[in-house]
């Protein structure tokens, strides 16, 4: 076989597997909704993330978790639907949301540092009422987060 058509047929492998659903997944109330996540937690999850996929379903999205809190960028390399992502402190609490393009190199960074990641449909945050400043209890981070009187919901 040429080195062009096996290059090619590991070329379309990788798609494939890269747009397969993860294994781990974690239903988590966000707001009002129950939403159903897959987690990435290593870095090749990290970076394929939603990557060639052409489908997902409602109320379905990634989780992403890192070891630490600290600065995080996303962007939508390969990624074939429009998404928001929200920024989660060690806390639980959402930071900010930001809007992502398909298709887009854009890094989008967090302002302050963060622990975790949900993207979700574009739009589906404000279309339920979730922004910055709701808290998701499941998601905080112990080993991190400092409870006081104004982390606690």
């Amino acid at each position: 076989m040429s080195r062009f058509l096996l290059g090619l047929t590991f070329s379309l492998i990788s798609c494939a597997l890269a747009a397969q659903s993860l294994d781990e997944t974690l239903a988590v109330k966000i707001g009002d909704k129950i939403v159903e996540l897959e987690v990435a937690r290593t870095s090749v999850e990290h970076r394929t993330g939603l990557m060639n996929r052409t489908y997902m379903p409602a109320d379905h999205g990634m989780l992403f978790v890192f070891a630490a809190p600290r600065p995080i960028a996303m962007w939508m390399k390969n990624t074939l639907i429009d998404l928001d992502a929200a920024f989660i402190d060690a806390c639980g609490r959402i930071t900010q949301i930001v809007s992502m393009q398909k298709g887009s190199l854009e890094l989008h960074h967090s302002r302050v540092a963060a622990s975790r990641v949900i993207e979700m449909h574009a739009g589906w945050f404000a279309r339920n009422n979730v922004r910055a400043g709701t808290v998701i209890p499941a998601l905080a981070d112990a080993r991190y987060c400092k409870r006081t009187e104004s982390t606690a919901e």
